[in-house]
């Protein structure tokens, strides 16, 4: 739906899980994942991982000892604008509300500021 028409197509469908591709070769770094999450939301995934790594050996040249993944991003670098900035925010929220670790963390944080200290 949010495609141009004839950029992709349909590679598989089911309930919950769309895929689309460029042409019919398969699953390649183009592919795009529709998928409805538990929340009964869509969402869109692009089949790709960015790897940052850092470090040297000791010879100075570069060995990478250390590598992260790299978190997706909506903001242009080349021409930013407000509103990738408001999908970002958007997407960060998403995931803290959402994290399984967040209600427990908060709470303790509230148990601890408001709670009742009896030495």
């Amino acid at each position: 739906d949010y495609f141009d028409i004839g950029d992709y197509e349909i590679l598989e469908s089911s309930t919950d899980v769309r895929v689309y591709t460029r042409g019919s070769t398969g699953y390649t770094a183009d592919t795009i994942f529709e998928v409805t999450n538990e929340y009964r939301e869509v969402i869109y995934l692009k089949n790709i991982e960015s790897i940052v790594a850092i470090g040297k050996n000791d010879t100075g040249f570069p060995n990478y000892p250390l590598k992260i993944r790299n978190p997706a991003h909506f903001i242009d670098f080349v021409d930013p604008e407000l509103r990738d900035v408001h999908y970002e925010l958007d997407a960060v929220m998403d995931h803290l509300i959402r994290h399984g670790n967040t209600a427990p963390y908060v709470g303790k944080l509230l148990i601890q500021h408001f709670g009742n200290s009896n030495p």
